[in-house]
Order: C-alpha cells, then sequence, then structure tokens
C-alpha cells in the first residue's frame, strides 16, 4: 500500500490531531514523523521549525473561521466571528493553548482581528478602545473554549450569554 504523500498541510493538520489529543507537551518533531511513517527530518521538508509549526496549527484553525461580514450590523459580525472562533477552537484546542503563548502572527489570523477592528471602529471605537474590545472578546472567547475542551459535559451556553453581554458592553445591542 502507498503512503500518502507529505505535504504542508498534512503535515499541520496531523500535528493538530496529535496536540488535540495528547497535548502540546507530546507533539515533536519525532513524533510527528512517527505518525507521518517517515524519518523526522521528511517534516521538516515542509515546515521549518516548531515555532513555524505551532503558528501554522494556529492559522488553519482561524482559516476555518469566517471573517465579518461587513454588510452585517456589527453587533451581528461580532457574535458571528467570535462564535465561529469559539467553535474552531472546540474542534482543536491546541491552537488555543498556542494563542495563550502569544503566537498568532500569521497572516490569516491577522486578516481576522484586522476585521473585527474595522467592525469595532464602525460602532465608533476609537482605534485604542477597539484593540482593547478586540483583545479582551478575544481572551473571552479562548478561555472559554479551552474550559470547554476540558469540561465537555457542560453547555456552550457560559459562552453564549457571556459574549452577548460583553458585545452589549461594547458596541450595544443594535449596532
Amino acid at each position: 500500500m502507498r503512503r500518502e504523500a507529505i505535504t504542508r498541510t498534512r503535515v499541520v493538520e496531523l500535528a493538530l490531531a496529535i496536540a488535540d489529543v495528547e497535548g502540546l507537551q507530546a507533539l515533536t518533531m519525532r513524533r510527528l514523523a512517527d505518525v507521518l511513517g517517515t524519518s523526522p527530518m521528511a517534516a521538516y521538508k515542509h515546515i521549518n521549525n516548531k515555532p513555524e509549526l505551532l503558528e501554522a496549527m494556529v492559522e488553519a484553525t482561524m482559516e476555518t473561521v469566517p471573517e465579518p461580514n461587513p454588510d452585517a450590523p456589527v453587533h451581528d459580525q461580532l457574535r458571528d466571528f467570535f462564535t465561529g472562533m469559539y467553535a474552531a477552537l472546540d474542534r482543536h484546542p491546541s491552537a488555543g493553548h498556542v494563542m495563550i503563548a502569544g503566537r498568532v502572527a500569521g497572516p490569516v489570523a491577522q486578516r481576522r482581528g484586522q476585521r473585527v477592528m474595522h467592525a469595532l471602529e464602525t460602532a465608533g471605537m476609537s482605534p485604542d478602545s477597539a484593540a482593547t474590545a478586540f483583545v479582551s472578546l478575544a481572551s473571552f472567547t479562548v478561555g472559554a473554549a479551552l474550559v470547554a475542551s476540558v469540561r465537555p459535559e457542560d453547555s456552550d451556553e457560559p459562552f453564549t450569554v457571556g459574549l452577548e453581554h460583553l458585545l452589549a458592553g461594547f458596541v450595544g445591542t443594535d449596532s
């Protein structure tokens, strides 16, 4: 039987799978190579080092989060974005752990962040206030998703209710 080709996408998907099930501490290039069925050097053809791999994991996760729709009311844009982010982190909690460590600098994450900042500024916030609101909303979302990942029996209601309260405080309910 022929092995599946090793691509950057496959390396990142497998890294997410390992880290989501076994934890980030289990994610090593050697462990990744074992899952790929190859030598550790094969992954280095697609990923230069572990920090790059971690950033690629966040990028792959954020790629699944829909961008805010600029034609929708600001409250709806933000609710939909952060709900999508929560769902993505529910699927890949390891990406949330990477985000907490401060590795969120890739182009997809930056583009999503710029769209959220634009929505907040459209609601009348200054750039500084929008940045504070964005960090607050993102921190709440990541934290809620990580709590949910260790307490899967709980409902998503605390996140949903908390997000609505935060959004009401930042942009009101009908912006």
